[in-house]
């Protein structure tokens, strides 16, 4: 039952008794059995090419430096976890104890260093620092065997009376066919969480251990301790995980919500007119025409509309009379509109809206098209670069938004080419992040996963430079073509 979990600490009895053979001891390593350790290594490892163990002892950036020369940096980051033997050196020091759980850790920390260098610089055999790690590894294999006594040896004189005095919860250090109970209160059902045995040595339950001395009815114990302590520590844990994920929901929330407000489209703002009150009837005629002219016009001194309100009784009868022509002949023929105005009045009729200004370029530019779902498109792989720098990315569309006006229109940017949408392309020649070689250009046959742009931004104003539409060739065209002339003959026969 136990393998069957999997456990991801410790691999069930067979193993541990795999481990426990070795030379008749435990691979946990103690405090006393790392200092030893770090003692050996120090002095042994690489005593007479100090210009290796320097290499080897400092470690090496993601941009290369004038020790190891220079570094690819999608290699640096494909070959993590890196390791080096300063920092083997930094874990085995007193001041750091538990870093090293087990004995077989430290050699593999110790191999990793050659697996490093070969990942960082696979083409160059020769490289100092990878002629370096491979000599580390062969001294280490010289010396490992009897470097693993003398821990095993250590690691007996350092052991206490904590094996006879056993508790449940923190027995002894992990490891061996033992792991400890992982949470305060784990549940019951989540075995993978309680304490595992597979000796009885290691169980607290003295009465467990009396009732089956000298006999092997059990191979394996799963235990779990609780008591009031406990309890409260795990409602304390739950409160604290809830709060945090609903922090962590709010935050989302706010962010979707931020984003859902940049993608909308911007709502035109529409001025109400405001309302003039009604003038007299003499006034009538001329306050219609004049509201177009009012915006434009400039605005007169006080002093001039007081002049204008001192207008003679015979002007005022003058406007009456031809306002009262203009809804006669309004009445008689109302197809036709006649306005008719006294020779010395202002003529207020709105002129014409004026028609929108095109510059030449504009005009001379014809507006791309977006792309479609189905259709390839070639596309930048790095922010700020475009096509002709080289590192381009052909994709297909899987969907595509609307397109939205920019908020503000970039200067030398004409009107008809100042939107964006977003669209979601999946890569045909560009290797996921999760694979062997993350982000490598690679073939469209490969058939590993390739990576896909869930959000990717396409400006009509860079169609040609940062995104183009790829053409159709001739023979895929003649495929399309004579499907849905096939399609459509299809259609005519079931009708």
């Amino acid at each position: 039952m136990h393998d069957e979990l999997q456990c991801p600490v410790c691999t069930g009895k067979i193993a541990a008794k795999k481990d426990c053979s070795k030379r008749g001891g435990a691979n946990v390593l103690s405090a006393k059995a790392a200092q030893r350790c770090l003692e050996v290594l120090q002095a042994s490892l690489l005593s007479d090419d100090a210009d290796a163990k320097k290499r080897l002892l400092t470690p090496i950036p993601s941009t290369g430096d004038e020790l190891h020369g220079p570094v690819d940096k999608k290699r640096w980051t494909a070959s993590k976890p890196h390791a080096d033997l300063g920092s083997v050196f930094a874990k085995l020091k007193p001041d750091a104890p538990g870093l090293y759980g087990t004995i077989p850790d430290v050699l593999k920390d110790l191999r990793r260093i050659k697996r490093t260098t070969d990942k960082l610089w696979p083409d160059i055999n020769e490289h100092p620092t990878r002629l370096a790690a491979q000599k580390l590894v062969q001294e280490v294999d010289a010396l490992w065997e009897g470097l693993c006594d003398e821990m095993y040896a250590a690691n007996a004189e350092s052991k206490t009376s904590t094996t006879e005095a056993c508790s449940i919860l923190e027995p002894q250090e992990p490891g061996g066919g033992y792991k400890p109970q992982q949470y305060p209160l784990p549940k019951e059902e989540d075995l993978n969480n309680w304490s595992h045995h597979a000796s009885l040595e290691t169980c607290g339950d003295e009465v467990l251990k009396k009732a089956l001395r000298g006999r092997d009815d059990v191979t394996f114990v799963f235990g779990m301790y609780q008591d009031w302590n406990l309890i409260q520590q795990d409602t304390a844990a739950q409160a604290k995980i809830e709060e945090e994920q609903r922090l962590e929901r709010e935050a989302k929330e706010r962010l979707d919500a931020e984003a859902a407000l940049d993608e909308d489209e911007e709502v035109p703002v529409v001025e109400k007119k405001k309302k003039k009150k009604k003038k007299h009837k003499s006034e009538s005629s001329q306050s219609s025409g004049t509201d177009g002219d009012a915006a434009m016009a400039p605005v007169e001194k006080k002093k001039k509309k007081k002049k204008k309100k001192k207008k003679s009784v015979e002007e005022d009868a003058d406007m009456d009379a031809a306002a009262a022509l203009e809804t006669a002949d309004a009445d008689a023929a109302p197809e036709a509109v006649v306005e008719t105005t006294p020779p010395d009045a202002v003529i207020t009729q709105p002129p014409p809206a004026p028609a929108p200004r095109i510059d030449s370029q504009e005009s001379s530019q014809p507006t791309p098209d977006w792309p479609r779902p189905g259709q390839i498109i070639e596309c930048v792989w790095t922010k700020g670069s475009s096509l002709s720098d080289g590192d381009v990315d052909r994709c297909v569309v899987e969907s595509i938004r609307d397109p939205v006006p920019h908020k503000k229109r970039k200067a030398g940017v004409p009107e008809h080419l100042a939107y964006q949408c977003y669209a979601q392309l999946k890569s045909l020649i560009k290797l996921a992040g999760d694979t062997d070689q993350p982000y490598e250009t690679v073939p469209e046959s490969d058939p590993r996963p390739k990576h896909v742009h869930l959000k990717y931004k396409l400006d009509l104003a860079d169609h040609g430079r940062t995104w183009r539409i790829l053409p159709v060739s001739k023979k895929a065209s003649q495929r399309e073509s004579v499907g849905e002339t096939f399609s459509a003959m299809s259609d005519l026969t079931n009708n």
